[in-house]
């Protein structure tokens, strides 16, 4: 349940993304000092992931429309040229692309960039995963596994394609 008092905070964190954090190619910034200046050029492929599914949760679950606006505004933009290889910043741009879908099903570019990004973790599982290891790599962190789990069910749900399947 959604208390009342929360929902300014939800707005105005993603006006803070839209006047703080993003960068002009789409990229987010991830560190901030206490001065309020930024240490790092760009936020790490997982910044970039976990941005997209907040985004994409927002989109799909605000109500109010400036802020939906907002959220898909940023999202775009993020996922125009976004390039990531990391398996867990893809299973997070992936469950960010659901999302987005939930709400804009008609969203062919999203729909592609979801495929391609779960095709990139199909090809990732297949290069690592052995008969004594069905993983990624070695990151075999909680959140890791999380996190991919929800993006295979995510890719299924939204595109149908086997590439979900070959996870």
């Amino acid at each position: 349940m959604k208390r009342k008092t929360t929902l300014p905070v939800y707005h105005s964190d993603i006006t803070a993304l839209n006047e703080l954090d993003q960068l002009p190619d789409g990229r987010f910034h991830n560190f901030m000092n206490y001065q309020r200046q930024f240490t790092d050029d760009v936020g790490s492929e997982d910044t970039q992931g976990r941005v997209l599914w907040g985004l994409g949760s927002a989109v799909a679950d605000r109500t109010d429309p400036s802020a939906r606006g907002l959220a898909r505004e940023l999202f775009e933009k993020a996922l125009r040229k976004l390039k990531l290889s990391y398996p867990r910043a893809l299973a997070y741009a992936i469950c960010g692309q659901y999302e987005f879908l939930r709400h804009y099903d008609g969203a062919a570019q999203v729909r592609r960039k979801l495929e391609q990004f779960a095709g990139r973790l199909a090809r990732i599982y297949e290069r690592s995963a052995n008969e004594h290891w069905q993983w990624f790599g070695d990151d075999y962190s909680m959140p890791a596994r999380h996190c991919s789990k929800t993006a295979r069910l995510c890719c299924w749900s939204a595109s149908k394609t086997a590439a979900a399947f070959r996870i």
